[in-house]
């Protein structure tokens, strides 16, 4: 399994699809948790970078006494 078709797998919520997963972990478990680490540090960095976005479009055109 590619980390392609593990993050597809990951974003998809069919009870299949978690099967699928678990078998994967269960005869790769080191494939597994590099995959695991690797999925969660993009979904951080995702919502780090959504959360900046939010921050800044709050403070737009608004005085400095306000900030």
């Amino acid at each position: 399994m590619t980390y392609g078709q593990f993050k597809a797998k990951m974003d998809d919520d069919h009870k299949g699809q978690l099967q699928e997963l678990s078998q994967f972990a269960k005869e790769f478990p080191g494939l597994y948790e590099q995959y695991r680490a690797r999925y969660h540090q993009e979904q951080e960095e995702e919502r780090r970078l959504h959360n900046r976005r939010l921050a800044e479009g709050t403070f737009k055109n608004k005085p400095f006494s306000i900030r």
